[in-house]
């Protein structure tokens, strides 16, 4: 896997196309419900690290795509890093998802748990509150990228 790095930020880039995702290109799967939070984390991780191909889903049945698409090859194609809500507003209980994810080969290292809440259930993932996104998942990214 190939780690994010850290870029300068230029000013003067107020818009950049998306990128199509290559074997090179790191992902970042942001699976959340409400659109304005999918917004915030995009962005925050866009402009740390604007060479990355961000997938977005607003519920498991969403992110199944991915996987299936995935599956065509010789193995699943995980993301360098899952940013998972724990709970979805349709039902799904994020942590379970990621749990599958990871019973089916998912790196554990490479999930952060994103929460309104502070009561998120015990788990060995990274968690962030939303509350503190905008001070920690920068942070949260470049100490777990150099893990992987």
């Amino acid at each position: 896997m190939i780690p994010l790095k850290n870029t300068s930020l230029r000013s003067n880039r107020r818009t950049r196309s998306p990128k199509k995702s290559t074997p090179t290109t790191p992902t970042v799967w942001i699976v959340e419900d409400e659109a304005k939070w999918q917004d915030a984390f995009s962005l925050l991780v866009g402009m740390a690290f604007p060479d990355v191909h961000i997938q977005r889903a607003d519920c498991a049945e969403k992110t199944q795509d991915w996987l299936t698409l995935s599956a065509k090859q010789t193995a699943p194609q995980w993301a360098d890093v899952v940013l998972m809500d724990w709970q979805l507003a349709n039902g799904d209980d994020g942590l379970a998802l990621v749990n599958a994810w990871v019973a089916q080969g998912l790196p554990a290292e490479r999930v952060i748990i994103v929460s309104g809440a502070d009561d998120v259930p015990s788990h060995p993932y990274t968690v962030v509150t939303k509350s503190q996104a905008g001070a920690l998942l920068v942070p949260t990214l470049l100490q777990l990228t150099n893990k992987i």
